[in-house]
């Protein structure tokens, strides 16, 4: 069983995650049930850089108008590091 949300303060929801075990060998069969641990206390913080260029999208209508107040209601710091500052230029079709 685990909780999520559509929204950082919405509504708790319950879900479960059941694996079946293989057959044979020492194995009786049925479900396995597992603990799903919390990844995080508090929401994470997003770059300032990055909030300011979703802001900037939301300005412009790129991001949806349904789906402002998620991206504009983010945490964001100039003290968080930018983990992915090197692109995949590489990887894109010329």
């Amino acid at each position: 069983m685990f909780f999520y949300k559509y929204e950082y303060d919405g509504e708790e929801k319950q879900g479960t995650v059941a694996m079946k075990k293989p057959k044979g060998g020492n194995s009786m069969g049925g479900t396995i049930e597992f603990p799903i641990k919390e990844a995080y206390k508090s929401e994470l913080p997003i770059t300032k850089t990055k909030f300011n260029n979703l802001k900037e999208m939301c300005e412009k209508n790129t991001i949806p108008p349904e789906y402002h107040h998620e991206y504009l209601a983010l945490k964001h710091s100039v003290n968080v590091p930018d983990v992915l500052d090197e692109t995949d230029v590489e990887d894109l079709p010329v």
